[in-house]
């Protein structure tokens, strides 16, 4: 799927199949990049915690409901503020977040 495709298909999607499309691009964004061995080459493609948290709150806007404007805000505070490492606190919140759609 091209992106103008899949772009035009998100007009078309429910509430909740956007919120997961849209936590799937950030994914894209931060989870680890590949190369064509299967080798992670680079842990994170971007390694700043405010620059992934802020782009996590962005995420709110696509729902009102309290469960998932919570479920954005610890994600993006787990990211921002965790003693764990970047990875652990990312993907555990993702999960929630997920779960919250």
């Amino acid at each position: 799927m091209n992106t103008t495709q899949a772009i035009t298909d998100t007009v078309t999607m429910s509430a909740h199949d956007r919120r997961q499309f849209a936590i799937g691009m950030l994914g894209q964004l931060v989870i680890p990049t590949y190369d064509e061995n299967g080798e992670v080459f680079n842990d994170f493609a971007i390694t700043d915690r405010e620059v992934i948290a802020g782009n996590i709150e962005k995420l709110a806007q696509l729902g009102r409901t309290p469960r998932w404007q919570m479920a954005i805000a610890n994600w993006a505070a787990a990211v921002r503020d965790t003693d764990n490492t970047l990875r652990w606190a990312y993907l555990q919140y993702l999960v929630y977040a997920s779960s919250a759609c």
